[in-house]
């Protein structure tokens, strides 16, 4: 389903908000129910306290609270009846005024609220439970030092809330109810467009990754959020770049090393089918060709073979602690002859004593690879110098041993100096791999270099005016 992920999130927010806003509900309920009950016991107390003088003069006129009960009903009808100089009694037994008088022994004369029968007798304790008892709450009617009675606020005995109390507290229960509900419904209302804030980019961004599953590595999420959601979108966006740039790559790779195969298999094979014809005898200098183009082909199937081993991850090199002083001036020497065919002055300007851990056959491929193409593009009469120094870096923990390989040829332009680095690339693409190398030299190289843990690049122009390439190689201990 399409919109699934919406809701179910939507689903999750509404939960949440149900039993959240359920739960608050109850609460106030109850909370609601025991400080409405709390204020009306807090008034009767207080009505308590001013009958508690009407029943005391009741008392001191009659001598007995004896026809107390019906003398208080009849107060109920007519407050002006009897005593009527204190109509506002009627207000203190109605309402929020409601109180029960008592003997010294608790027993029931009279309750202004008609539940309780003349003569029934109170527990010790009020409705609630290990609250205060009867005495906390009774106000006392004493004549002559003696308490005759007690004046006790309905509520204090029968937790039961009158009709007109009643009818309040569900009114305020009820209003809340709505009010809940209406929360509800704009809570609900709020997380669908807070759901769709966020399901939206991401239903967008499963659209581009689908795309680019199939194939499409020009699809592109157009989110531009500050979020983890745009932080996403960036990082698709990077995916689907880096995606058609290495498919860019294999397909550059797929020609390229097409081209590099056509070239010696078709002028071995038409030499084979001339030969199978009998068109032509060979002779030494052809089969040095024609050995030539064979071994062109097996240097590149090895160079191809190394490659897919690094991308494979199965290259084993042997590691062991070897003078890179040494190896280089080793490699140095191995190509004097070549720079001397050249007319080009090749410098060696390395000392021992620079240790590196590593695989001594490995790092010579890399110094090869950097000395060949050094003198490749150097002119006759040029200058190729190898130096390297040792230094200690905060960055990189520990010392490390910087080897340089100046030239005094063209150089290498700024646009350039990373893209060297990459498979069957040559800055000047007129060039047939006799010239200018097939392109696969420096790549190998530093995908050797960064498993030593080290880094290869092109440090801008040599102090000759050429190229100038840097290996930087963790150093080790003597």
């Amino acid at each position: 389903m399409k919109h699934r992920l919406f809701f179910s999130v939507l689903a999750g927010y509404v939960v949440v908000i149900v039993l959240g806003s359920a739960g608050m509900f109850l609460s106030f309920r109850q909370a609601a129910g025991r400080e409405f009950r709390k204020y009306l016991l807090e008034g009767q107390q207080m009505a308590a306290a001013r009958a508690a003088g009407f029943v005391s003069e009741y008392y001191r006129r009659i001598g007995s609270l004896n026809g107390l009960d019906g003398f208080l009903k009849s107060q109920l009808k007519d407050p002006h009846m009897g005593m009527g100089e204190r109509p506002m009694m009627s207000r203190w037994m109605s309402g929020p005024g409601r109180f029960v008088v008592t003997d010294p022994d608790f027993t029931v004369i009279a309750d202004t609220s008609g539940r309780l029968a003349p003569g029934q007798k109170l527990p010790p304790k009020t409705f609630g439970g290990p609250g205060p008892g009867l005495h906390e709450m009774a106000v006392p009617i004493e004549q002559g030092g003696s308490i005759h009675a007690y004046v006790i606020p309905s509520l204090a005995v029968d937790p039961r809330l009158p009709p007109e109390d009643r009818r309040v507290l569900e009114t305020m229960q009820n209003g809340a109810f709505v009010s809940l509900l209406l929360v509800i419904a704009v809570s609900i209302a709020a997380a669908a467009v807070l759901t769709l804030h966020v399901v939206r980019p991401v239903q967008a961004i499963g659209g581009v990754v689908d795309r680019i599953s199939r194939g499409d590595y020009a699809a592109r999420t157009a989110f531009v959020r500050g979020d983890e959601i745009g932080a996403l979108a960036r990082g698709i966006n990077q995916l689907a770049a880096s995606l058609a740039q290495a498919e860019e790559w294999r397909s550059q790779l797929i020609s390229d090393t097409a081209h590099e195969l056509r070239t010696p298999v078709s002028l071995l094979s038409g030499r084979l089918e001339m030969l199978a014809e009998g068109l032509y005898t060979p002779n030494p200098e052809e089969l040095a060709k024609l050995s030539a183009e064979v071994q062109r082909l097996s240097a590149l199937i090895e160079q191809l073979e190394g490659l897919s081993a690094f991308d494979q991850g199965a290259y084993a090199p042997e590691l062991k602690n070897l003078d890179a002083g040494i190896l280089a001036a080793e490699r140095v020497k191995a190509f004097a002859d070549e720079a001397a065919a050249r007319n080009i002055g090749l410098r060696n300007s390395v000392s021992e004593g620079f240790f590196v851990r590593g695989d001594s056959l490995k790092l010579g491929q890399v110094i090869d690879n950097l000395l060949s193409n050094a003198l490749r593009y150097t002119p006759p009469g040029g200058t190729v110098e190898v130096s390297m120094v040792q230094e200690v870096s905060i960055e990189e923990k520990g010392p490390f041993i910087e080897l340089r390989v100046e030239d005094s040829g063209s150089g290498i332009a700024p646009e350039y100096r990373e893209k060297v680095f990459r498979r069957y690339f040559r800055i000047d693409k007129s060039r047939s791999s006799h010239e200018g190398g097939r392109g696969l030299g420096l790549a190998i190289a530093r995908e050797i270099t960064v498993f030593h843990g080290g880094v290869l690049w092109v440090d801008g122009e040599s102090r000759y005016g050429g190229a100038r390439f840097c290996l930087r190689l963790p150093g080790a201990e003597t």
